[in-house]
């Protein structure tokens, strides 16, 4: 499972822009954690989600790349507020 993974990834890049297209144009309700200190994924990349989504909500947590195993706790509590302020 792991390398079909791997090997469906070398057609993420090409698809960005669509993708991007995609949210300008549907603008869905989007929360985003970022890890701030995450050497794979820099913060600019959860910055760049605002420029498709202004109204996104990007929570950028004080973590690298495995968020969860560091923030755990504020993940869950800041997808249950959010749902129930923008999704319910």
């Amino acid at each position: 499972m792991q390398l079909d993974l791997l090997y469906d990834d070398r057609t993420n890049a090409s698809r960005y822009t669509a993708w991007q297209a995609r949210l300008r144009r549907d603008q869905p309700k989007t929360l985003v954690f970022w890890g701030q200190g995450d050497f794979f994924f820099t913060p600019a990349g959860g910055e760049a989600y605002l420029r498709d989504l202004p109204d996104a909500k990007l929570v950028r947590l004080d973590s690298g790349h495995f968020a969860v195993e560091d923030c755990l706790q504020e993940i869950v509590d800041g997808i249950n507020s959010f749902y129930d302020e923008s999704v319910k």
